[in-house]
């Protein structure tokens, strides 16, 4: 039993760091738009910021998909715990 309580713990603070890497990626895609749009209005080639957003927006998807596999395993477990 003390395996399966560290190993919740474990899934939680892994569940916790991509809920802060989810949050932080999507602030730093605000940030990046908005460098995009002040960019674009002064006349600037924007292209390496365009694919940098990319690269953000993809992280960020990434990120989402990861927490959500977290998440399921640890519900899994739990309704395993139950049984």
């Amino acid at each position: 039993m003390p395996n399966y309580v560290a190993f919740l713990q474990r899934v939680e603070e892994s569940r916790t760091k991509f809920e802060k890497w989810v949050t932080d990626g999507e602030s730093r895609i605000t940030e990046q738009m908005l460098l995009l749009e002040r960019l674009w209005a002064d006349g600037h080639d924007t292209t390496r910021a365009e694919r940098f957003l990319e690269t953000l927006e993809k992280s960020l998807n990434e990120w989402h998909q990861t927490r959500t596999d977290v998440t399921q395993i640890k519900q899994s477990y739990e309704l395993l715990e139950r049984d």
